[in-house]
C-alpha cells in the first residue's frame, strides 16, 4: 500500500466528492436515503459491518456538513471549510 501525504485539499477535491455522492446514490435503488435505512453498512476503510438505526442521523449530519464545507470551500473560506471536516472526520484531518 503507497503512503498518500494529504497537507492540503485541492481544487479538484469538492467537485469530485460531490460526483462520488451522486455517482453512489445513482446505484442505489431508491436512492442515498435507500442506502441508509439499510440493515448493516460496510464501515469505510474496514471489513466491518455497522448494524443499527442511530447510524441513520449520524450520517445524514455528517452528509448536511460536508454540503456546508463544500460552499465554504466555494466561496473561498478554507478556514471554515477545514474546520467543518475536522469536525466530521476528526482532527487528524489535514489542516
Amino acid at each position: 500500500m503507497y503512503e498518500i501525504e494529504m497537507d492540503e485539499m485541492t481544487e479538484g477535491f469538492f467537485p469530485c466528492w460531490k460526483a462520488a455522492g451522486m455517482h453512489l446514490s445513482s446505484k442505489v435503488d431508491g436512492g442515498i436515503q435507500s442506502w441508509l435505512r439499510a440493515h448493516y453498512w460496510n464501515a469505510p476503510g474496514s471489513s466491518s459491518r455497522v448494524y443499527g438505526g442511530g447510524f441513520q442521523y449520524k450520517a445524514r449530519q455528517a452528509q448536511l456538513r460536508t454540503l456546508e464545507a463544500i460552499d465554504s470551500q466555494q466561496h473561498s473560506y478554507d478556514y471554515t471549510a477545514r474546520q467543518t471536516y475536522r469536525g466530521i472526520y476528526g482532527s487528524a484531518f489535514p489542516s
